[in-house]
């Protein structure tokens, strides 16, 4: 019963922790795209630079599955792919609801 109660608020701290990172980074990524569009708006190159963002954005698709293909066989994206696993492991004792 002990190690229990210790686990679950081992677990409820690690999910603080992560609501935490992901709400910050949410305010980070927003506080940083607010301001890069006043400066394009300062700067008069808002519409250009919109455009620029969109036209990545449409063609990533095609360049992703380029970068998959060169990632199969390099070596630091094959650490990363065990390291994923070993995260999602986790997620699944730490989400797991006994």
């Amino acid at each position: 019963p002990l190690t229990a109660s210790a686990s679950n608020m081992l677990k409820d701290t690690i999910k603080a922790k992560r609501k935490y990172d992901h709400n910050k980074h949410q305010i980070t990524n927003t506080l940083n795209n607010t301001k890069r569009d006043i400066e394009d708006l300062t700067n008069g190159t808002y519409v250009q630079n919109k455009m620029k963002r969109e036209v990545n954005e449409a063609t990533s698709q095609y360049t992703n599955k380029v970068e998959r293909v060169k990632n199969a066989t390099d070596p630091d994206q094959l650490k990363r792919k065990v390291n994923n696993e070993l995260n999602r492991e986790f997620d699944e004792w730490l989400y797991d609801e006994d």
